[in-house]
């Protein structure tokens, strides 16, 4: 066991064979609960905690908890079956297979069965954390093992997935509903240059304009951007944006969180904002392992585009591609675009009529008196009157 305690080791098998128990039952049908065990007494990786004095009672305290976070999943202690309504579980190798062959090697996919936040994962991972992930059950491409610390911090770009959080978060701290193999929960972290920084007011919103665009790839048409960071189909939430920044001293680490509701769960009817999910629009889940690469891939561009435009203006040098000017766009994307419309604080109440965005993505709402303001604050709850 090396540099983990007995406990610590534990823990982290625990980790590994509720994923594995999650993965054996993706398949939509009715399970045996002694044939699954045996199935996983034989697979290198749970075998070992298995195999311990109380192996059995593990694998089914694992079983029963596994039942606790889904309605995907029926547990029935007292005749050993088990029943799966079926589901599609994130995979890592399938993700990257559906990425261009010019990304290869460019990204870093972390995927874990249960986190916090996704967010909250990219924040962390790093050599000076090296303690805490090691106790973790965790998958990555590429391997950790087959890069070295310096590759690993050279890559500009990392993604992190989960199949569930724990402490999803939104804007203002709202805590995003966050069910087991339900909904999308995706974060990327690219590194930029301090010269990108003027650019990175509207992220937020080119993210949201980007992230239409594949909806619509992928079926789902008709979509809007609620100003800063959501996406909203008709009066209804499909989607949430969170972008964090730290400012470093030789970059800005910028990580792009984006939570999307794909399947139906009845604990979206016990939060605000009247959300909607892909399978209430489409008949049926997105896939997304699809979705995850077409992010990946997208958002990847943009900022690799954002850095080349800021390089350019820096330098004086003529760009043949530029990034969409916002402002233009706006009144096509815009949920409330020439509405009326209310945002409120804690502190402040302002009623007027939304007209636009700036070049910084501020919001411009006109006034009563014929005043346009810009709004900067994202803590400012946008809701139309």
């Amino acid at each position: 066991m090396s540099e983990l305690s007995e406990r610590q080791w534990e823990y982290r098998a625990e980790q590994l064979l509720l994923d594995q128990l999650f993965m054996q039952l993706a398949k939509a049908g009715e399970y045996e609960d002694y044939q699954l065990y045996q199935q996983l007494l034989q697979r290198a990786e749970t075998a070992p905690l298995l195999q311990k004095k109380g192996g059995e009672a593990h694998f089914q305290k694992a079983l029963q908890y596994l039942s606790t976070l889904t309605d995907l999943i029926t547990v029935d202690l007292k005749s050993g079956r088990i029943l799966s309504k079926g589901y599609q579980p994130i995979d890592l190798q399938r993700i990257v297979d559906l990425l261009p062959e010019t990304l290869s090697g460019r990204l870093h996919f972390l995927r874990r069965f249960s986190t916090d936040s996704t967010n909250s994962d990219l924040q962390r991972h790093s050599a000076q954390d090296a303690q805490y992930w090691a106790q973790q059950y965790y998958q990555s491409l590429p391997s950790l093992q087959d890069t070295s610390s310096k590759d690993e911090e050279s890559l500009k770009a990392k993604v992190a997935v989960a199949e569930m959080q724990t402490g999803g978060r939104g804007r203002r701290a709202k805590r995003w509903v966050s069910p087991l193999a339900k909904n999308l929960y995706f974060s990327f972290k690219y590194r930029f240059s301090h010269r990108s920084v003027p650019y990175l007011s509207a992220l937020s919103l080119r993210i949201g304009a980007l992230l239409l665009e594949v909806l619509e790839a992928l079926g789902i048409k008709g979509g809007k951007v609620k100003w800063p960071n959501d996406i909203w189909i008709g009066e209804s939430k499909l989607a949430g944006i969170l972008v964090e920044s730290l400012f470093n001293r030789h970059d800005v680490e910028v990580i792009i969180g984006i939570g999307v509701n794909n399947q139906y769960d009845a604990a979206l009817e016990l939060v605000g904002n009247h959300p909607t999910c892909c399978e209430a629009i489409l008949g049926q889940p997105l896939d997304r392992n699809l979705l995850i690469a077409r992010l990946s891939e997208k958002i990847y561009h943009l900022c690799e585009q954002v850095e080349a435009e800021s390089y350019a203006l820096e330098q004086g040098i003529p760009l043949s591609k530029k990034l969409p000017d916002l402002r233009v766009i706006w009144s096509e994307i815009s949920l409330l675009y020439q509405r009326r419309v209310q945002l409120s604080s804690d502190r402040d109440l302002l009623i007027g009529r939304e007209v636009g965005i700036d070049e910084s993505g501020a919001l411009l709402v006109e006034l009563p008196d014929g005043e346009i303001r810009p709004i900067i604050s994202g803590d400012l709850s946008l809701r139309e009157l």
